[in-house]
């Protein structure tokens, strides 16, 4: 939301290339990635992204959403997903950003839910709670 209430992406002015004359730049998702990547030999084996075309395009809709203050919600089949939001998120300033992993399954409830996220916030009186 912004100070003047929600707003839409359709409303946020997106930053184009210099050279963007109105038709649309069509890019190959596996071209973005840089050549020559290796993980750090400290980074644990379950922590290793392999870039695909998947991880790409959720990691460049993440990052656009949330560098405009937009909320994000990614779904889908089993995958990736979870790892490709997990490295995007470390990409952010731990001052303006916090996360929160909510791993749902076929015996969350409601109430299970609303449990561990109301744990890892701050109560700020009555029933209003902010990040830690």
């Amino acid at each position: 939301t912004s100070p003047t209430g929600p707003q839409s992406l359709l409303s946020v002015k997106l930053a184009f290339p210099p050279h963007w004359n109105g038709m649309p730049l069509w890019v190959d998702w596996l071209n973005t990635v840089p050549e020559g990547q290796e993980p750090d030999l400290d980074t644990p084996y379950h922590e290793i992204m392999v870039p695909t075309a998947d991880s790409i395009t959720y990691d460049y809709l993440c990052k656009t959403f949330l560098d405009h203050r937009q909320a994000v919600l990614i779904v889908g089949g089993t995958g990736t997903k979870t790892q490709t939001i997990k490295s995007t998120l470390k990409k952010f300033d731990r001052s303006i950003f916090t996360t929160m992993v909510i791993q749902f399954s076929a015996q969350t409830t409601a109430a299970s839910l609303q449990s561990g996220v109301e744990r890892t916030l701050e109560r700020r009186g009555g029933r209003r709670f902010g990040p830690p």
